[in-house]
């Protein structure tokens, strides 16, 4: 699940560059490639942190990157999150105190 957010996350968020990478761009693909993840890292809690991006697919996206592994969204959850069966993930019940929300089931 986390790997299906990340690459949700950089199609998503990356769509609008369309520019050839800088430099900078191409040494952090080059040190992600030899197992230094600090720039994803930190480009990854900036935003998860960030609460104006909450599009339906960011709250997707957000529920896919979460660190612990048990709060993640199941595949079967996506779908019925995605189908509009379901309005609320594991990992949102903490800020979304609404009684009209559907819990996406987790299984």
């Amino acid at each position: 699940i986390w790997a299906f957010g990340l690459m949700i996350y950089g199609l998503y968020k990356k769509k609008d560059n369309k520019e050839q990478p800088n430099d900078r761009e191409l040494i952090n693909s080059v040190r992600i490639s030899l197992g230094d993840y600090t720039e994803l890292d930190n480009e990854l809690r900036e935003y998860l942190s960030n609460t104006e991006s909450n599009s339906f697919l960011d709250r997707v996206i957000k529920g896919c990157l979460q660190l612990e592994v048990d709060i993640r969204p199941s595949i079967n959850a996506i779908v019925d999150f995605l189908n509009e069966e379901c309005n609320g993930f594991e990992y949102e019940r903490e800020f979304l105190n609404n009684e009209d929300i559907k819990w996406c089931n987790e299984n």
